[in-house]
């Protein structure tokens, strides 16, 4: 976080940092990006959560972690949750469906199919995790925006199997 030595295509869920003029970015394809920052935009927190991160905690480790380093209090962070697979499109397993109540109990944002497959939102998972961890709901904005749906407008891992690019979600610290 505070290293000037940061290494440029670091891999993980989350990257913060509070180093002046910092860009930090996270590569989706169907995955959710989770961008948040603090109010005066001192420091900053870029997120990748598919539904392991999301479920995984991913999203609290990273708050908790610019909380901690800014000294501010998460009701007082601002987030935003960018463009990932919509909840009509985002098919999944049983065992997906069972990890999304195990975390969320009755809220998981999860709708369960007769042959036991059911379908989850991957952008309301990561939304209940900032509120989870604090942030006020006034102060998360939420894109409708689907990866697999808006063809025209982004990739998708899953539309295209596997054969897509990625896009980037950025933040920067202020100067």
């Amino acid at each position: 976080m505070d290293r000037p030595d940061f290494a440029s295509s670091s891999r993980g869920d989350a990257l913060v940092s509070a180093i002046p003029g910092i860009v930090l970015s996270v590569r989706v394809a169907d995955c959710c990006p989770v961008l948040v920052s603090t109010a005066d935009g001192r420091a900053v927190a870029a997120i990748h959560a598919g539904w392991r991160g999301a479920v995984g905690g991913a999203v609290n480790a990273a708050v908790m972690k610019l909380t901690q380093h800014a000294g501010v209090e998460a009701r007082s962070l601002i987030a935003a949750v960018g463009p990932c697979i919509g909840f009509d499109a985002f098919e999944v397993g049983p065992e997906v469906l069972s990890e999304y109540e195990n975390v969320f109990g009755s809220d998981a944002p999860i709708r369960r199919g007769a042959n036991g497959k059911g379908h989850a939102d991957l952008a309301a998972a990561c939304r209940l995790q900032l509120l989870h961890s604090g942030l006020a709901s006034d102060r998360i904005d939420v894109t409708d925006r689907c990866t697999h749906r808006d063809a025209d407008e982004f990739f998708s891992h899953r539309r295209d199997h596997g054969v897509t690019g990625r896009m980037a979600a950025l933040i920067a610290t202020r100067t």
